[in-house]
């Protein structure tokens, strides 16, 4: 009986040792500070914070997104499905350079993948089609191109 006694109270201690050691889940907040959404949390730093990226909206459904090293920048399209993973956003790769209007986005990617090749992307924002890449002599040919003013991603992260 005493053997009984004593597994029950071991018992009875580890059930509350491991009740006192739960912690509530950190996705769950009574002031919706930290909203979770399918893209990950957005904690209202940048605009929002979107798997690990601080995001700042362009135009239309894109936006330049900064990695958290502070200085890899990438486009996204929020209407996109981003379902594989890496997905280097809707111009596959890295943002070096970004300008825009109200019509056009013009960026100079590095891309991500073997076989593709660096160069300079254009969006036409309500088409939302992508051209590129291109050289530096057809942006420079294009009329509709410009007077988009292209600044490095840094730069252009801090005017958005």
């Amino acid at each position: 009986m005493e053997f009984f006694m004593r597994v029950a109270s071991l018992l009875i201690l580890i059930s509350l040792g491991l009740s006192a050691c739960s912690k509530p889940d950190p996705y769950e907040s009574a002031d919706q500070s930290n909203k979770v959404s399918d893209k990950g949390i957005n904690n209202g730093i940048d605009n929002g914070v979107v798997n690990g990226l601080s995001e700042r909206k362009i135009a239309g459904d894109y936006s330049l997104q900064r990695w958290e090293d502070f200085t890899t920048y990438y486009l996204e399209d929020s209407a996109r499905d981003y379902t594989s993973f890496p997905d280097p956003g809707p111009v596959g790769g890295t943002v070096v350079q970004i300008g825009w209007n109200e019509d056009f986005i013009v960026l100079q990617r590095r891309a991500h993948f073997y076989g593709k090749v660096d160069g300079w992307m254009v969006i036409d924002i309500d088409n939302k089609s992508i051209t590129g890449p291109l050289s530096d002599a057809d942006i420079q040919a294009d009329p509709q191109l410009q007077d988009i003013e292209v600044l490095p991603a840094a730069q252009a992260w801090e005017l958005l």
